[in-house]
């Protein structure tokens, strides 16, 4: 279990912006913190297919298993369930939980 990690919760349309947003922790973290996505399983095939060329470890976690019979079709409550229960994975001890069109500068 690790100590600390970072969260990125995001979904298909926001893939590049994850990408930017992975890049600018590639250079800002210099603690190494871990750095995991959680997405829809569905979403898988084209978050490879972007982050392919990412020359950075990141952690995949999908949504489904976070919260597996959430049923909430509205996307803002639905990050925030995905967000808030994401200790139930038992990756981690503490977390910070962000969202895909932030930049590090």
């Amino acid at each position: 279990m690790e100590k600390f990690i970072i969260l990125i919760k995001t979904y298909n349309r926001d893939v590049y912006r994850t990408k930017r947003l992975i890049s600018s922790i590639k250079k800002y973290n210099r603690d190494d913190i871990p750095v995991y996505i959680s997405i829809k399983r569905e979403d898988l095939d084209i978050f490879n297919k972007v982050l392919s060329d990412v020359k950075y470890k990141i952690g995949i976690v999908f949504d489904e298993d976070v919260q597996p019979d959430c049923d909430v079709v509205e996307g803002w409550l639905y990050q925030q369930i995905i967000k808030s229960q994401f200790w139930t994975t038992g990756i981690t001890e503490n977390y910070i939980a962000i969202d895909s069109e932030i930049v590090f500068l």
